[in-house]
């Protein structure tokens, strides 16, 4: 006998609570995470960072990043084994936000960094703490993807353990459509960028200190009938 699939998604929510939560950009929404524990959720307010426990009404939110710009997306990475969660956050001028934030009831910012980046508007963030492609050299930093809408995915090495003085691009790939947001596979070699297109978009991943992306397939997704 065939089996519906188990839902990615509850149909009940943890909690209702009221937020102001900043969107600034009409198609770009991602602005609300969920990085490490259930009903602890951060999101964009303005020219901050919130963190909010829904689960606890008592709690108010609280600022953990103040910012230059007003994010248009918002990411984090929990770093293995260091107690430590990467924030990044986009901006529509090219704009880019890092934040080491040490995990716990009362998140401390170990440093934040910002900078602009060549470009126009970043869509989109990926952080990842995979070795990207299978080279022995690949680096033991986060790497930070970001989905432009000059057409361009950009790579980055994101040093963790001080304050960055400047973030090091490391690899591109430069798409014939505007990139609204990228994914990478579980084993870090294939890149799947998605843009203005019905089109979904694959590269594989090779290199090691400085990446390099090649053209699999191109997949034609079928617009909605409504």
């Amino acid at each position: 006998m065939a089996r519906d699939p188990p839902l990615l998604t509850s149909p009940t929510p943890t909690n209702r609570v009221p937020a102001t939560v900043t969107i600034s950009h009409i198609q770009l929404r991602d602005v609300l995470i969920c990085p490490r524990e259930r009903g602890v959720v951060n999101y964009v307010q303005g020219h901050t960072i919130k963190e909010h426990n829904i689960l606890d009404p008592t709690q108010a939110p609280r600022t953990i990043a103040d910012v230059a710009f007003t994010p248009n997306t918002l990411t984090s990475l929990p770093i293995p084994d260091s107690g430590h969660t990467l924030l990044a956050a986009g901006g529509q001028d090219a704009e880019i936000h890092l934040s080491l934030l040490r995990d716990g009831s009362s998140s401390h910012t170990d440093w934040q960094f910002s900078t602009h980046l060549d470009g126009s508007i970043n869509n989109s963030i990926l952080l990842t703490s995979l070795s990207l492609t299978d080279s022995p050299e690949s680096s033991v930093e986060p790497r930070m993807a970001v989905s432009n809408n000059d057409r361009v995915v950009m790579f980055f090495d994101v040093p963790i353990r001080a304050q960055p003085a400047r973030i090091a691009q490391v690899g591109s790939v430069r798409m014939n459509v505007p990139i609204n947001h990228s994914s990478i596979s579980p084993d870090g070699r294939t890149l799947l960028p998605v843009g203005d297109l019905s089109k979904v978009f694959l590269h594989r991943l090779t290199g090691g200190g400085y990446v390099t992306a090649s053209p699999i397939a191109t997949l034609h997704v079928a617009p909605d009938p409504t």
